[in-house]
């Protein structure tokens, strides 16, 4: 369950999880020369923050997160923002990743979809196998293996939900991925906690954050661009 705004922001932002998955992102349509932005203000460091802790978040809640943050914080953005003035979050969102983009990651946005809720991730742009080495990534290798196998399973398919039974059978199929049933199941909670995939009566779908950051992978297994949820870019 998704944690309220205020409950989140009562927690020490300063101690938010690393961002996930060392999986090389496509480049940004009509990327700009990058460059180190100036430091951040308090209030858009904030919602950094806020948007690492969950790693993928409804953008209402973020939304709200941010008013919250804006009401207490004095600086000059934080009430412009409070306002209504200076382009809202999308403008906050597209400040931060000036500053983020340099370092491989970037905030973006995923459109609804099956009439879902707009959602916005931290998302990890290049292979980091540094945050792998020491740790840093939310997947190893072994669940990043099971979540490959998985979405293979689902689009080899006619885009319906892929039952346990079925993602097993394919991950006996994949050289060097073993796990038991038990551990299957184990694996999907995980990855349904952080988002990754989504369960409903019939099996197992992708979730927000593998469109978000799984992308490619989901091209290289020939999906068109066109028939996956739109990305909004900040």
């Amino acid at each position: 369950r998704v944690p309220r705004p205020r409950a989140l922001l009562r927690a020490p932002l300063s101690r938010a999880p690393a961002p996930a998955a060392a999986v090389s992102m496509a480049e940004e349509p009509e990327a700009a020369e990058w460059r180190v932005a100036a430091p951040l203000d308090e209030f858009h460091q904030q919602v950094l923050q806020v948007v690492m802790a969950y790693g993928c978040m409804p953008l209402e809640t973020l939304q709200a997160a941010a008013r919250i943050l804006a009401g207490e914080s004095q600086t000059r953005v934080a009430r412009a923002f409070a306002a209504g003035r200076g382009g809202g979050l999308p403008e906050a969102l597209k400040v931060i990743n000036e500053s983020v983009r340099p370092f491989g990651f970037v905030i973006r946005g995923l459109g609804p979809r099956d009439g879902q809720e707009e959602v916005v991730g931290f998302v990890n742009t290049v292979e980091d196998e540094v945050a792998k080495q020491f740790g840093a990534s939310h997947l190893d290798d072994k669940q990043l293996g099971f979540i490959k196998t998985f979405l293979a399973a689902y689009f080899a398919g006619e885009l319906e939900p892929v039952p346990l039974d079925a993602i097993l059978t394919k991950a006996r199929e994949t050289p060097g991925l073993k796990i038991s049933a038990s551990g299957a199941a184990t694996t999907l909670r995980l990855l349904a906690e952080q988002r990754w995939v989504e369960e409903d009566d019939n099996g197992w779908v992708p979730g927000s954050r593998a469109y978000l950051e799984l992308r490619p992978v989901m091209l290289r297994m020939g999906q068109a661009e066109a028939d996956l949820p739109q990305i909004i870019y900040y």
